[in-house]
């Protein structure tokens, strides 16, 4: 089905997201990250979501061309945001998979309903944790 290919492709780009920073840059976020509430964080991606957006659909190349995105403060931030963004992706088109809603064209609006709620608890019961990278998250109680 054609879903299996994208669903791959996004955690494919999660990956190469993830893998983007190094590992000073982790543990330097890590570090600003265990002195900001979690909630700044996303009230940031919230403020920045268009930038976030861009940053999924570059590619390597042209974030790497994009001076705001190299930026030392702002880059360990958006590729958080975007790992968190891309995994979301991922799990709706996971999601659409399981549940073969692209398969149910032609059904009653009821049982769309339904199938569709279905997809939601889905993704909902699959929620990604708010810190991507290796090691320990900087958002856990120790």
């Amino acid at each position: 089905m054609w879903i299996d290919k994208y669903a791959c492709e996004a955690l494919n780009l999660y990956e190469e997201l993830r893998d983007s920073l190094t590992d000073d840059e982790i543990a330097s976020f890590r570090k600003h990250c265990s002195m900001v509430e979690l909630s700044d964080l996303f009230e940031w991606t919230s403020k920045n979501l268009q930038s976030v957006h861009a940053y999924v659909e570059a590619t390597p190349s042209q974030r790497k061309r994009k001076k705001i995105w190299q930026d030392p403060q702002v880059k360990p931030l958006l590729v958080w945001a975007a790992c968190i963004y891309a995994r979301q992706g991922f799990a709706v088109l996971q999601a659409l998979k399981e549940s073969g809603l692209p398969g149910l064209q032609g059904i009653g609006y009821r049982s769309m309903t339904a199938e569709a709620g279905r997809a939601y608890i889905y993704v909902r019961e699959h929620e990604e944790p708010e810190w991507p990278f290796p090691g320990p998250s900087p958002f856990e109680p120790e």
